[in-house]
């Protein structure tokens, strides 16, 4: 069994924790650093989707490298299954539940056809789904398709005659540079709205690139990456801070026109040097450090879940879960309580769905569909640092 690589998990917690402070509602407050620390983290909680993309990015194109690295192919049918079962159950499972609660529950609006069909067919980030925050998985679909595509078409149609993936970096750099261009043109010529420029594929699929070429770095010019990485690391990590950090301090980026141009490539550039960083650092040991890192780990554990679910538990959860504990009378939470109760109860229910839901059926997925295929009679090797980091994708260990 591999253990977790922890630094991953730890980044996915606090990606998924800065979307729940982005979408809780904020109690009212006198000023004073709590208000001011909890207005940074509401306004600028959003770019924890861009620390979810990059580290996706590096992730599942991790996985086609290992393969092309054993057997020198990409077997894509395996790879769109594995995916599947990674996304799908836990997705339909939410968008059941979402129907369900929609049709019978008294004062909801029925769902919307189309919404529906948005909503299964991940083109939500272009038009309305049924719930606003699933965007980002449409921009992940899209992007499974176009990695997996791509690569396999990379090996199919040999670039001036070199079978491989050595155009992967520039094209991931080309993509980088043509994105940015577009965004920033597109930013100062046309109003902002969350559909044009902040959701599409097409404006947002970079900051996944930077993930890719980070993976491939990794796992084709490993020592070399991690010679130049430790050796700046601190310059690095305060870079990448500064790059990532910029929304607490600028807040939602409707509010500037580079905020949602220039803004997103920094926040990938920053995101991306995070990640190259925490790739870098020994395995801690010390408790004291160790323990505290796991409690935000659990969070990265569950994130897919959490990101989900937060939504509807913090329209409908209340309301269910009184009527779940037999209170017919509804207790009425102040504000400070429903914020807390928003949070905290985001991450219980996505711990709880991960535990009953998510990781079975990944335990069966590995069963059917494993990534690495068996080989008979073969002596079990001790887990490396590349398999922890291969683990943290392929959920659970």
């Amino acid at each position: 069994m591999l253990s977790r690589n922890l630094y991953l998990d730890v980044l996915r917690g606090i990606a998924v924790i800065l979307v729940l402070f982005r979408h809780a509602t904020l109690p009212p407050m006198p000023d004073g650093w709590e208000k001011s620390l909890l207005d940074s983290l509401n306004g600028g909680g959003w770019c924890g989707v861009d620390l979810f993309f990059v580290l996706s990015g590096f992730l599942v194109s991790m996985l086609l490298f290992k393969e092309y690295q054993r057997s020198n192919t990409v077997r894509l049918g395996r790879f769109f299954m594995r995916r599947g079962w990674k996304i799908y159950p836990m997705f339909w499972l939410f968008i059941l539940a979402t129907v369900l609660v929609l049709t019978f529950h008294p004062g909801q609006r029925k769902p919307e056809t189309p919404k529906l069909m948005a909503e299964l067919l991940f083109y939500q980030n272009y038009t309305p789904g049924l719930w606003a925050h699933t965007w980002s998985l449409a921009v992940e679909e899209h992007f499974y398709l176009l990695v997996g595509i791509g690569l396999t078409a990379l090996l199919a149609f040999p670039l001036r005659g070199r079978r491989g993936l050595h155009a992967v970096p520039w094209i991931c750099l080309g993509g980088m540079a043509l994105l940015t261009a577009v965004r920033v043109m597109h930013s100062l010529w046309t109003p902002y709205d969350h559909y044009t420029h902040l959701f599409p594929t097409h404006l947002r699929i970079d900051s996944l690139l930077m993930g890719v070429l980070i993976s491939y770095l990794w796992c084709f010019h490993r020592e070399a990456f991690l010679a130049h990485v430790t050796r700046w690391r601190w310059p690095l990590a305060v870079m990448g801070l500064l790059l990532f950090a910029h929304p607490f301090v600028f807040l939602e980026p409707w509010r500037t026109w580079w905020q949602s141009s220039l803004g997103l490539t920094a926040l990938y550039l920053g995101a991306g040097m995070i990640v190259a960083v925490t790739l870098s650092l020994p395995d801690v040991r010390q408790p004291l450090i160790r323990w505290p890192l796991l409690f935000v780990a659990m969070a990265g554990v569950s994130s897919y879940a959490i990101y989900l679910w937060h939504m509807p538990w913090k329209v409908w959860g209340p309301t269910y879960l009184q009527k779940a504990m037999g209170i017919r009378r509804p207790v009425q939470l102040g504000p400070e309580d429903a914020f807390w109760f928003f949070i905290f109860g985001s991450l219980l229910l996505g711990i709880l769905l991960t535990l009953l839901v998510e990781q079975p059926l990944l335990l069966l997925r590995n069963k059917l569909f494993p990534s690495i295929p068996r080989q008979k009679d073969a002596a079990p090797s001790p887990p490396t640092r590349e398999d922890q980091i291969l683990t943290a994708e392929g959920n659970p260990t």
